[in-house]
């Protein structure tokens, strides 16, 4: 149903696929259509959370990312 609903997406002014893990980065399946979509369309700002552990796969995936690291400290 994810899949259905990414690939329906049309000229949105902004992307954001809140994660990309490792179904989709490493093994090729998940919320496909969402990394698809960011291949896509470069004119567009698309916004991908990403693990750290998987961010190189990223880096691969989009050579032409721009890396936004944020850090938030959890109060205990």
């Amino acid at each position: 149903m994810g899949n259905e609903l990414l690939s329906g997406i049309q000229d949105p002014e902004i992307f954001i696929l809140d994660e990309a893990g490792p179904l989709e980065l490493e093994n090729g399946v998940g919320l496909t259509a969402g990394l698809n979509f960011v291949d896509a369309n470069r004119g567009i700002p698309c916004f991908v959370v990403v693990r750290p552990s998987l961010l190189e796969a990223a880096c691969k995936r989009w050579p032409w990312a721009v890396i936004l690291e944020l850090n938030a400290e959890v109060p205990a």
